[in-house]
């Protein structure tokens, strides 16, 4: 497979560390500019998370979509999706995104295996997320709170199983990137870690770096809508 034009960009982290809210976050803010270049924005950037990948192979009658199924459970249970699985599903989706030049991807890579999803692009970053084990808890609660469960949040010891991959599959990956990542902290409010990411992505050669200087400067402007989003995600409450 040759390697894509796009400019990839992975987010991971931790369960209930964000990594959905938050490509979509940066999808909506880098949205506005394609339209007003007169493209189609499917043309131009698209974004997706693996589990939602994966849900949609499994409702295809084919033999991918027959072995995600098959493992379905286990997911539900707290473990990872086997990697060639993974890397399957991605394989088998990234051809229909031919037309990208940005592609926001959550979820991946999680283990060391599945550090071969970047080399199909020529330009990729992993942007991650640190989360304590209570950060992450909370986030899920109020997540299953807000009636967002997922097939994988079940309960206690679910979670402690999800963590215990995390821990000993997926950090260790953090230190494999040989400096291609962006690390970034829940605790850090979700403004500043959007402006941090689009700094960073601004400092890397032979990206696309007017894309990332409108999203950086829409977080600038006090008065755009994406702020209103952003208070309705960390303060819903007061929403």
């Amino acid at each position: 497979m040759a390697k894509s034009d796009a400019v990839a960009i992975f987010c991971t982290g931790p369960a209930g560390s964000g990594k959905t809210t938050f490509i979509k976050l940066m999808n909506e803010l880098l949205t506005p500019r394609m339209q007003r270049v007169g493209q189609s924005v499917n043309q131009v950037v698209d974004y997706a998370d693996m589990s939602g990948i994966m849900r949609s192979f499994m409702e295809e009658e084919s033999a991918l979509g027959s072995k995600l199924a098959y493992n379905e459970a286990s997911m539900a249970s707290g473990k990872y999706m086997p990697d060639n699985l993974v890397i399957e599903t991605f394989e088998n989706w990234l051809p229909n995104k031919s037309g990208a030049k940005i592609l926001l991807i959550g979820g991946a890579p999680r283990t060391e295996r599945q550090l071969e999803l970047l080399k199909h692009f020529k330009k990729a970053v992993v942007v991650h997320t640190e989360a304590s084990k209570d950060e992450s808890g909370t986030a899920i609660l109020r997540r299953m709170e807000k009636g967002g469960v997922r097939m994988d949040d079940g309960n206690q010891s679910v979670f402690d199983q999800r963590w215990e991959e995390y821990e000993t599959l997926t950090k260790p990956v953090l230190g494999k990137l040989n400096g291609n990542s962006i690390q970034l902290q829940r605790s850090t409010p979700l403004t500043q870690r959007l402006m941090m990411t689009f700094e960073e992505l601004l400092k890397k050669e032979h990206f696309n770096g007017r894309l990332f200087q409108h999203g950086l400067n829409c977080l600038k402007t006090p008065q755009h809508p994406i702020h209103t989003k952003i208070r309705e995600i960390e303060n819903p409450i007061l929403i």
